[in-house]
């Protein structure tokens, strides 16, 4: 099917996650610097067992909608025009691709699940030894729930009971 110009071609932000970090030995390994492993598709295919164990509940959120034709229309108010003019890749089109990107990736933090698993992770990272007393990490989990309550960051983040 080919596009009329009346399509809109919209990203929809989709934020998924799990209560139990999915690929945690590699978050591990880039942030201890070691150098990324080549994807392969022998890679793939070792990691599938992995896909099979549990990872806790799945939280699925959608992030705000994100039309391309306004994001094109801020940079170049006339870029239909200059686009059927050539077929060159416009000067402009880089900053869109880089701007297009931090909106999703915005969208997608906007619509984050808060989970118990983010509340008891992020309680402890904060503290000196990464431990606490079951009732100052009750005490710190309910104050970080109350200013999240209070101060949404966005109306599409979603918090745990």
């Amino acid at each position: 099917m080919c596009a009329t110009r009346s399509d809109r071609f919209v990203f929809l932000p989709v934020y998924f996650g799990y209560e139990r970090l999915v690929e945690g030995e590699t978050y591990i390994d880039d942030l201890t610097g070691r150098p990324k492993q080549k994807e392969s598709v022998g890679g793939l295919m070792r990691a599938l067992p992995k896909l099979r164990e549990k990872f806790g509940h799945v939280f699925v959120n959608f992030g705000e909608p994100i039309a391309l034709d306004d994001l094109l229309k801020r940079e170049n108010p006339d870029w239909r025009r200059a686009s059927a003019a050539g077929r060159q890749r416009p000067p402009w089109i880089g900053a869109v691709v880089d701007e297009l990107a931090q909106e999703i990736m915005r969208s997608i933090n906007s619509a984050a699940a808060v989970n118990p698993v983010n509340l008891v992770a992020t309680a402890l990272l904060a503290t000196p030894r990464q431990a606490l007393l079951a009732s100052d990490l009750a005490r710190q989990i309910d104050a970080y729930r109350r200013l999240l309550a209070a101060a949404r960051y966005s109306p599409r983040v979603t918090l745990c009971d």
